[in-house]
């Protein structure tokens, strides 16, 4: 019985990490992504294959806040 817990966390947690660094290159928030693919897994069995697959199919979002742009040296008319 412990070792199949054991399996389960750990695919949860592989899955969890996995979508984690694709949300944090694709610019979403991955919290939202996570509980989905975790939850899905539940209902379906290939479901977080496919919301994964989905996942780096979709554009990069824009950042919020561009650094390259410094406020601090704008000239004031």
């Amino acid at each position: 019985m412990s070792k199949d817990l054991l399996i389960i966390i750990s695919v949860i947690l592989v899955f969890s990490l996995a979508v984690y660094f694709i949300c944090k290159y694709k610019n979403r928030n991955p919290w939202g992504w996570i509980v989905l693919v975790n939850v899905s897994g539940f209902i379906f069995n290939f479901a977080p294959f496919i919301i994964v697959i989905i996942l780096l199919f979709l554009p990069k979002e824009k950042k919020e806040f561009d650094s390259d742009l410094d406020f601090r040296n704008i000239k004031k008319k």
